[in-house]
């Protein structure tokens, strides 16, 4: 019964020394990611170093993100460093589960029913080009995600 206590009480000691120590190492890199991230940061956003192509910069994934989402955050995409956006597909879709915008309904989206650009979960055509126009401020290109090789039974 004594060797049971006494396992449980190291296992326990090595438990907290552990959090406390991960805990410790992990909020000073996090300052001195911040400190490191807060020097580099430039206020004059069209500096940024474009990549001389798409796969030779850093691409994120704007997995469902509206037009205007992506718009509102260029600056924050921009000072992490990002060089590309890639979108959901823009074509027009088949509007499902009463056109709910909801991360359940995501593959809706891969549904055209017409291959213009524009559709009620992501935004018009107006805001997709308001978003081009603003990413390339940023030196920020657009990859737009499409599915080209059929259409809903709707088309």
């Amino acid at each position: 019964m004594k060797k049971k206590k006494s396992f449980w009480l190291v296992s326990f000691l090595v438990i907290v020394a552990s959090v406390f120590f991960i805990s410790f190492g992990f909020s000073n890199h996090s300052k001195q990611v911040a400190q490191a991230a807060s020097d580099t940061t430039s206020t004059d956003h069209s500096s940024n170093d474009t990549a001389d192509s798409v796969s030779d910069g850093v691409i994120l994934h704007a997995w469902c993100w509206s037009f205007n989402t992506i718009k509102n955050n260029l600056k924050q995409i921009h000072d992490a460093g990002y060089t590309a956006v890639q979108t959901s597909p823009v074509n027009e879709v088949k509007v499902g589960n009463s056109g709910s915008k909801s991360l359940n309904n995501w593959y809706w989206l891969y549904q055209p029913t017409k291959y213009s650009i524009g559709n009620y979960y992501l935004g018009t055509e107006a805001e997709f080009k308001s978003m081009c126009a603003a990413a390339k401020e940023y030196n920020i290109r657009i990859i737009v995600d499409a599915t080209l090789n059929d259409t809903t039974s709707d088309y």
